[in-house]
């Protein structure tokens, strides 16, 4: 049992990360849950300790749908490898920690750690285990099962959701500390792009309205000059007319159009989920 000041989530991975032993680590979420074989299924894609990083689907499910998994059945899973020429898309949608296992040894000498933000510290620590990594296995079955409710960290965000922004620079540092900026120049504004639309998605959900606007001004400043047409294979055509829209600095129309949006969704939610209901009855 480690015991220290509270410091933060990251602060605490840390501290348990520099106290491992033995050949892997992984970090999970208090709240969420796995199934029976993850761990067992992660190992033997190893190679016995070879492979540096393996990793899994994922589903995000609501607490009232936890019931409904079986998390005791051993899946079909097949094994892939991710080659070099692949890792850079792989970048781009594979910011979550929780589902993946690494080697300590490749973590400590690679010197990769939590950075000591209060959220989007994922989204910096994957691009430097993706970077570094020069081994990654990928299994392709849902092990991994991500409970969303009210309670969770990226459902209460307040200011603490700027610190996606120093996500973002502590990447484009390293990415200029490791010389190969260049190389994933495309991968990591795709990434900017999807954590800026997530960001504002979130706040416009729950309603912090000054919050959203505040993060809109400055998710505007550093969209500016950027060819969003470079970049069209990362968004939808819905997802690129709100793009455009921070990158004018048009909020009014941004903030109607997310509102179109979400009620859009939440009507056609509800008309399959009366669809299912009429199909069972």
């Amino acid at each position: 049992l480690i015991r220290k000041d509270n410091g933060g989530q990251s602060s605490a991975r840390n501290a348990g990360l520099a106290q491992a032993k033995g050949s892997y680590v992984a970090f999970v979420d208090h709240d969420d849950v796995l199934n029976k074989y993850m761990y067992e299924i992660l190992w033997n894609a190893s190679e016995e300790g070879k492979i540096e990083v393996v990793e899994c689907r994922y589903r995000s499910l609501s607490i009232k749908d936890i019931g409904k998994i079986d998390l005791s059945r051993h899946p079909k899973s097949k094994r892939q490898y991710i080659e070099n020429r692949k890792y850079k898309d792989f970048l781009i949608d594979n910011i979550q920690i929780w589902k993946r296992i690494c080697r300590i040894d490749f973590l400590k000498n690679s010197q990769i750690e939590f950075d000591e933000l209060r959220w989007g510290e994922d989204v910096h620590l994957s691009f430097k285990i993706l970077i570094c990594a020069k081994s990654i296995a990928f299994i392709d079955a849902e092990l991994y099962f991500h409970v969303q409710h009210e309670k969770n960290t990226s459902m209460c965000l307040g200011s603490r959701i700027f610190d996606i922004f120093k996500a973002h620079d502590l990447m484009a540092e390293y990415l200029e500390k490791m010389n190969c900026k260049k190389v994933f120049e495309k991968q990591f504004t795709g990434r900017i792009l999807k954590d800026v639309l997530f960001s504002l998605s979130l706040l416009h959900q729950s309603g912090e309205w000054v919050q959203e606007k505040d993060f809109f001004k400055e998710a505007s400043r550093r969209l500016q000059g950027l060819n969003l047409k470079r970049y069209g294979c990362y968004y939808s055509r819905s997802k690129k007319k709100l793009l455009e829209q921070i990158q004018e600095g048009d909020y009014g129309k941004f903030s109607a159009y997310q509102s179109f949006r979400h009620v859009r969704k939440s009507l056609i939610g509800r008309f399959n989920k009366l669809i299912s209901e009429l199909r069972s009855a």
